[in-house]
């Protein structure tokens, strides 16, 4: 194989646990791809260890420590800073240190910031033995200005970074619970955003709808445009709860300066569409009665919203009705395992899902 292949963030987050208290791990991946979100994956992989973010381009020589003079010894003594956590209180704590957008260190830090990810040093303090060190930056073909020095290359690991599929940002967006519903069924009416302009995808093999998706996302040809990303989407959620105290032009504004006009303008007719989906308060008062839609994304923006919107056993039961009249197993599926994440307390006590979960784990000893 004479290109290295891209690999996923979760596995990013695995090589760091395995490989970065001894070989820094250096993440390269396309704009809001979801890389400094690994940092959050590692906390939980590592619950006593201390994790500490830096802002590479943000930083100056006094984020890694200062000289100050020592009247004792008559001599300049070397105080670093805090945050690194090699001195007081967390002095004994292993750390998972990233260093975010290392492609842009300025110039007088390279040597501090690279003694610290090549020798594990600052200054004369040696980091914890257990500690982790992995940065992240841009790919060289994004445009973005990113660059490494060779000498450093030379003595890191540098791993190429895939975007997330939708069904992997599905699973962060529900986990997160941060995302609208209506912007995860738009993701999934528009998969084609969870490609890269790195594929190399050719129009010709992609549909109208599909090449109207893929020319949403970003290309390092129209530096400085808005366009969709894990990141850029999840920024949508807010706009969408509250859309109803703006104007339509007002709203698809908000859109367009987020993820760019074409997508701006492709998410407000999917919402309006949206608006005709039956409420979940009207499910839950009616789940024999009301109308079900079983096609496009309407029924997974309800089972979505569902998710978002249960609080009692009471609305359980109802919509657990209302699901067998739509009959979409693959449907029911999200939601069980869904609920069970978002909403154990309410999920736990119910029959059905108890019945589920039962013989999912037995499926699994299978």
């Amino acid at each position: 194989m004479s290109i290295a292949p891209f690999v996923s963030l979760n596995t990013l987050a695995n090589f760091v646990a395995d490989f970065g208290a001894h070989q820094t791990i250096i993440a390269e991946g396309e704009p809001g791809i979801g890389k400094s979100s690994v940092l959050h994956t590692l906390k939980a992989k590592f619950p006593d260890h201390q994790v500490v973010y830096f802002d590479v381009p943000a930083m100056d020589v006094p984020d890694f420590g200062m000289f100050m003079p020592d009247r004792e010894d008559g001599a300049l003594k070397f105080y670093p800073n805090e945050l690194f956590g090699l001195t007081g209180k967390d002095k004994g704590k292993p750390k998972v240190y990233m260093f975010d957008e290392i492609g842009k260190v300025a110039g007088p830090m390279h040597t501090m910031l690279n003694r610290v990810m090549l020798e594990r040093m600052l200054g004369p303090y040696k980091l914890h033995a257990d500690s982790r060190i992995f940065c992240t930056t841009n790919l060289s073909t994004d445009g973005v200005g990113d660059k490494l020095q060779s000498h450093t290359v030379n003595r890191v690991t540098r791993v190429k970074i895939r975007k997330p599929s939708y069904t992997e940002w599905f699973d962060w967006a529900i986990a997160s619970g941060k995302v609208h519903a209506a912007v995860i069924a738009w993701a999934k009416e528009n998969a084609m955003v969870f490609t890269s302009y790195t594929d190399g995808m050719n129009d010709k093999d992609m549909s109208a709808k599909e090449r109207e998706a893929r020319a949403f996302i970003f290309n390092p040809s129209t530096p400085g445009v808005p366009f969709v990303s894990p990141r850029s989407l999840a920024a949508c959620s807010v706009f969408v709860e509250k859309r109803g105290d703006y104007t339509e032009d007002e709203f698809i504004a908000l859109l367009a300066g987020t993820v760019g006009m074409g997508a701006a303008v492709n998410m407000n007719a999917f919402f309006k569409v949206m608006d005709k989906m039956v409420s979940f308060d009207r499910i839950i008062a009616d789940p024999t009665g009301v109308p079900v839609v079983d096609t496009g994304a309407i029924p997974l923006m309800q089972v979505l919203n569902a998710v978002n919107r249960m609080k009692t056993d009471h609305e359980m039961s109802q919509f657990l009705i209302f699901m067998e009249r739509m009959d979409r197993k693959e449907l029911t599926m999200v939601f069980f395992d869904k609920i069970m994440q978002a909403k154990p307390e309410i999920a736990g006590r119910n029959r059905q899902v108890i019945e589920w979960m039962a013989a999912r784990d037995n499926a699994a000893l299978i």
